[in-house]
């Protein structure tokens, strides 16, 4: 199967700042697995600078972006997802605020 398992996360410690490569990951705001086309969202995102690539060789790749860049496009990302593992968490995306930086994670399946 060539494809990815992205996950969105917050940060534990509140997103104030942009996340690195080694930020743990706290509370799941959406998973899903889509086929290899799906990460190209999150390339455009960071080549437009609503995203930081952070790097990562697939296993993982991250991704940073503040929430309202991201979560307003979730949908949209979910829309063509094969399987989504964690639908979107809607209590705890109201919870984000529009500059919280959340996490990105994707992990290359093929």
């Amino acid at each position: 199967m060539l494809g990815w398992e992205i996950q969105v996360c917050r940060q534990p410690d509140g997103g104030s700042s942009p996340a690195t490569l080694d930020t743990p990951k706290g509370r799941m705001l959406a998973a899903w697995l889509i086929d290899a086309a799906g990460i190209i969202p999150f390339y455009e995102m960071a080549a437009e600078g609503e995203a930081i690539d952070l790097g990562g060789n697939g296993y993982p790749s991250r991704y940073t972006a503040q929430a309202k860049q991201l979560l307003p496009r979730l949908p949209n990302l979910l829309s063509s997802a094969w399987e989504l593992f964690t639908p979107i968490d809607e209590p705890a995306t109201r919870e984000c605020g529009g500059n919280e930086w959340l996490i990105v994670e994707a992990w290359d399946q093929s």
